[in-house]
């Protein structure tokens, strides 16, 4: 099943199931395919701020795409900034991160095993332009099988991901976008979101 998030392009966030801490705002300005896009801001913030669907069941496979523009964001000292995540009710099972390095900015995901651990990625470039994202989760097959893990792959086909996981047990079921954890009081600036589309 597909669901394409489209109301960006009416002015509001009414596709998403609710939205935590400082609201997102619907612009043109942050419109990366067609006439709007969800602006996050990190202008005097330093609250999460996100929408996030409920899927219809918990999940053992999904796919989202997304367009993302790191907008010259300030993400200084290294900071990492959680923007998309994969999540049973408050507990993250994947997560795409992104941080500021010299020239430009880095993204990689990161997913939870069985065990309570996380297994990350791979950090790969990331353009400060508007890139369309692919984050690909999903679970082992049986217990024992180890053939979880998770993806993150950029417009051009480059991709970052892990494999080989213990994670038979985890199940989605919401999607979160925009800033979820990791928001510090120097970050400064806006990111922009489009074109969401989630597969389970």
């Amino acid at each position: 099943m597909t669901h394409d998030f489209e109301s960006f392009a009416a002015s509001t966030l009414s596709d998403w199931t609710g939205v935590y801490g400082v609201p997102p705002t619907v612009t043109k300005t942050s419109a990366l395919e067609g006439e709007r896009g969800m602006d996050v801001s990190f202008v005097g913030v330093t609250a999460q701020s996100f929408v996030h669907a409920v899927l219809p069941a918990p999940m053992s496979v999904l796919r989202t795409h997304f367009r993302f523009d790191p907008n010259s964001v300030t993400l200084p000292g290294g900071a990492i900034q959680s923007i998309a995540a994969y999540v049973s009710t408050g507990t993250p099972i994947a997560w795409l991160q992104v941080r500021q390095v010299t020239g430009g900015y880095e993204a990689r995901v990161a997913t939870r095993r069985d065990d309570g651990s996380s297994a990350v990625s791979e950090w790969i470039a990331l353009p400060d332009a508007s890139e369309r994202l692919t984050l690909d989760w999903w679970a082992a097959s049986a217990a024992g099988s180890d053939n979880g893990g998770a993806r993150l792959r950029r417009d051009d086909g480059t991709t970052s991901e892990v494999r080989g996981l213990d994670n038979d047990q985890q199940r989605s079921d919401r999607l979160r976008l925009g800033a979820l954890w990791g928001v510090a009081d120097a970050m400064e600036g806006h990111v922009f979101f489009d074109d969401v589309v989630i597969q389970y």
